[in-house]
């Protein structure tokens, strides 16, 4: 492939999945300057990665894995511990078993998320979006199993951040 071609391919990439890569700097910062830095570090992490991809798994289930890691990497780096809560991120509807009602619920939930570690925040994140405990596993680098038990860790965390008896 021509550098050329492979520069398109790039760029069509991040613009296919430029929302994916706000979500993911919205969780992890909460100042413009800082989201800037930190979306500018994940294209620069993918551009770096982008020779070395072999279409083994999704492109998209490929970048969530770069971008992650990037904004763990930042945040670490950085030492920074960054909120979601009060940012523009809206996560995608609810899944069906829930009992959430009102924004009201959802700012709370939002809340509750601020309080889980970095790993567990992409997690739910990625749960949110919809994402199957492959290609979370797959994402994150941890087993199916491990996924599935970190899930039920997480929502019970949430459950007694929001005080939900389930």
């Amino acid at each position: 492939m021509h550098n050329i071609e492979i520069g398109y391919d790039f760029i069509n990439l991040i613009k296919e999945n430029e929302k994916l890569i706000f979500k993911i700097c919205h969780i992890y910062t909460n100042q413009a300057e800082d989201f800037q830095d930190l979306y500018q570090e994940i294209v620069c992490q993918i551009w770096k990665s982008y020779n070395s991809f072999k279409y083994e798994c999704k492109p998209t289930t490929w970048l969530y894995k770069v971008a992650l890691n990037t904004a763990l990497t930042y945040n670490k780096k950085n030492n920074r511990h960054f909120s979601i809560f009060g940012t523009s991120l809206k996560f995608p509807e609810i899944p069906d078993n829930s009992t959430f009602e009102n924004d009201e619920d959802i700012t709370l939930l939002y809340k509750a998320i601020e309080q889980l570690n970095d790993l567990d925040k992409a997690i739910i994140f990625m749960y949110l979006e919809n994402k199957n405990h492959e290609e979370i596993a797959s994402i994150t680098g941890i087993t199916i199993s491990n996924v599935s038990t970190r899930l039920m860790r997480i929502k019970e965390k949430l459950r007694k951040y929001m005080n939900i008896n389930n």
